[in-house]
């Protein structure tokens, strides 16, 4: 099983619940593709607004140092952000050589030298083919000239009738809580049409090693103050989501125009 070997790995997987303005249509397709990304009943589209808070909320809060840390998007290039490609069918599939193979799915996966891959010690590679709306994610992708790495590997159908399947019980992904990593990026086109309709992926200073419910892999620390994998936070429904001190913060410069 993998483990939290850097801060890094261990946040990759809270969820942010982001409120959005109601009576506008939820996004049909991702650029480029016919392709929903999972199914509206899907967990990642849950409304969430009426459920409890959690009786750890506030120790959670506190761990990750929440009245004090401003969130910020990261949209950009592989060294400020998750890219990702769309692919067809013409796209050549390779087999990738795994870390974790038992908790991997075998593929093969359309990846090459063309697919870019994340920057930093994470190295993610995330590909839709729009022939099939099949999503494919690595952790830690290498090509290494025809020779492709990889710590771990998921695939996942985004439509159809395994769609709304969770990875077995213990499973990593390429993403440590083993959820898909796709489904929770906030996109350019998202903020552009101002209307997001799914939990955002965030990362925090500490997780607990464990996970509840979607997550279905932990990796993190033993102190039992910081979140789980898979935890789920929401902001109040009276917070100012357009406010500059929020989508920016001290240091966090605006993003310029553009994907």
């Amino acid at each position: 099983m993998r483990s939290a070997g850097s801060v890094w790995i261990g946040i990759a997987s809270l969820l942010a619940s982001l409120l959005v303005a109601p009576g506008l249509a939820a996004a049909r397709s991702v650029p480029g593709t016919t392709c929903a990304v999972f199914p509206p009943n899907n967990v990642w589209h849950m409304n969430v607004s009426a459920l409890p808070v959690s009786p750890r909320s506030s120790t959670w809060k506190r761990a990750t140092h929440a009245g004090s840390t401003f969130l910020h998007p990261d949209f950009g290039p592989p060294s400020n952000g998750i890219p990702y490609a769309v692919v067809g069918a013409g796209h050549a599939k390779v087999s990738v050589s795994f870390t974790y193979a038992s908790e991997s799915d075998p593929g093969p996966y359309p990846f090459g030298p063309d697919i870019p891959v994340e920057g930093g010690p994470d190295r993610h590679a995330l590909v839709i083919d729009r022939s099939d709306c099949t999503l494919y994610e690595l952790f830690a992708a290498r090509w290494n000239g025809g020779n492709p790495t990889a710590g771990s590997g998921a695939i996942f159908p985004l439509t159809g009738p395994k769609a709304n399947r969770l990875r077995p019980a213990g499973w990593t992904s390429a993403d440590a809580a083993g959820l898909p990593i796709f489904a929770g990026l906030l996109r350019y086109d998202e903020v552009k049409a101002g209307f997001v309709d799914h939990a955002i992926r965030m990362t925090v200073g500490c997780t607990h090693d464990s996970y509840v419910w979607p997550a279905r892999h932990a990796g993190g620390t033993s102190d039992r103050l910081c979140p789980p994998m898979g935890a789920r936070f929401r902001l109040r429904a009276s917070f100012a989501i357009a406010s500059a001190a929020f989508a920016y913060g001290p240091g966090c410069p605006a993003p310029s125009s553009g994907p």
